[in-house]
């Protein structure tokens, strides 16, 4: 915050930036760990929790809510400044704890973070996007499992296939589950 006032006062607008985001991503990070822990001392019953009726455990876990929310929205403004100003990885990083998983894989994209993109593609729910970028993050086992949820068996084969150094028993593990799966889905596309 010292340093926001220091740089308003010098005329330097880029590290102004720079210094409000930096204090507002790690402001926003600390609450959202204490709201983390918050949760998980209702769920373990831990002081002052302890003493909670449940009416008044669900009464704090719901302003929580409401203030992760919030959190979500001063993660997106860091987000925004952190790339307004070039900072692409820390704006991805912003992005991604806001939840707009899209805008996190896209300045993960472009920094080449092919494992943090896959992360975000894999949030989104685009398991097609996130096995692609898992692959190219060299990320076998992950890629393997995106695929899977969208019965791709055959472009699993191809990976087992791709990945020589990966170890045999591993090799012959992914052969024995999904080699029946990939000639099921051959055969339903074959006319008779």
């Amino acid at each position: 915050e010292q340093a926001m006032k220091c740089f308003e006062k010098s005329g330097d607008e880029d590290l102004r930036l720079r210094a409000q985001a930096y204090f507002v991503a790690e402001k926003t990070s600390n609450k959202s760990s204490e709201i983390s822990s918050k949760r998980m001392y209702i769920k373990e019953g831990v002081y002052p929790y302890s003493g909670y009726s449940k009416n008044m455990k669900k009464s704090v876990l719901k302003t929580l809510k409401d203030e992760e929310k919030e959190l979500r929205k001063e993660f997106l403004k860091a987000g925004e400044t952190f790339e307004k100003i070039g900072l692409l990885k820390q704006a991805a990083q912003c992005y991604f704890s806001a939840e707009k998983f899209i805008k996190a894989f896209n300045a993960y994209d472009n920094i080449g973070y092919h494992k943090q993109a896959a992360e975000a593609a894999y949030m989104m729910k685009d398991y097609q996007r996130a096995a692609e970028y898992y692959d190219k993050g060299g990320d076998y086992m992950r890629a393997i499992d995106c695929l899977a949820e969208i019965r791709q068996y055959e472009k699993i084969l191809d990976l087992v296939e791709k990945y020589k150094d990966m170890p045999r028993e591993q090799r012959e593990s992914f052969a024995k589950r999904y080699v029946p799966l990939a000639l099921k889905g051959l055969l339903t596309n074959v006319d008779y």
